[in-house]
């Protein structure tokens, strides 16, 4: 899976409106940067899953994800309080996790080798969730990935684009952490673009990327997520310095 990133990033760009970046590779790499990997499918709140966990779903993933749990989770707002079941089940190794709320399902991993395998995963749930949850489209369908870039001591911006870490890097500035939050359109549906350093990960840059798009019709979702997928590999190489490159193109 190993593969030299293409030369020419800074050819033509790919998008006519909204975000508008260079095209990335389109191989998978042996090694990367990703700690999380998730995509939310979310669809019209089922209020029976406020009390009882998707039955008819559990059978049909049960062979692979035959761990299962029941957590809560705690939302705390100003003058409110809200809890929500999640129903898990992960697989034996519990590398994958499938988690599930009253209006939405999610495929999660910590252990991401490529998108080839993601997305067959994610193929298996598509329609035996709209079966279940009884929807022909998803209020919003959104694909998630945060890596975490270890540049140890090295210049920061050899690890990460010059351009987003100018602040990093001013000498008179010196911060002990910085983070940025960017929103935008995309040629399909929009992102949330989070990057930087948090006090508690010295060392290491952060980028999050979250592509999404609302009111999705059931027979394009398969075709979104990996456009929604091509975007956010396009905007996270465009994110990387040399060292990452290379980082990413060895054999480990």
């Amino acid at each position: 899976m190993v593969a030299k990133p293409r030369t020419g990033l800074n050819s033509s760009p790919v998008t006519k409106s909204g975000l508008t970046l260079p095209s990335a590779p389109r191989k998978d790499f042996r090694r990367n940067f990703i700690q999380v990997a998730v995509c939310e499918l979310r669809f019209p709140i089922v209020l029976e899953l406020e009390s009882k966990p998707p039955a008819r779903l559990h059978s049909q993933i049960r062979q692979s994800y035959p761990n299962y749990e029941v957590r809560t989770s705690l939302t705390i707002e100003p003058q409110s309080e809200t809890r929500e079941p999640v129903y898990t089940f992960s697989s034996r190794e519990k590398i994958w996790t499938i988690a599930i709320r009253p209006y939405a399902i999610a495929l999660e991993t910590r252990n991401y080798t490529s998108f080839t395998d993601f997305m067959k995963r994610m193929k298996a749930l598509i329609v035996p969730a709209a079966k279940e949850f009884d929807t022909e489209m998803y209020t919003r369908v959104g694909l998630r990935f945060i890596d975490h870039i270890p540049f140890n001591g090295d210049p920061v911006n050899s690890w990460v684009k010059e351009d987003l870490v100018r602040s990093v890097t001013d000498s008179h500035l010196q911060p002990e952490s910085f983070w940025q939050v960017i929103q935008g359109k995309a040629s399909k549906g929009k992102y949330t673009y989070q990057h930087g350093i948090h006090p508690q990960q010295s060392g290491t840059y952060v980028l999050d990327f979250d592509f999404y798009k609302e009111d999705v019709d059931l027979d394009v979702t398969e075709r979104l997520i990996k456009d929604l997928h091509e975007q956010s590999r396009d905007l996270f190489f465009w994110s990387l310095g040399q060292k990452s490159l290379d980082f990413m193109a060895s054999e480990g």
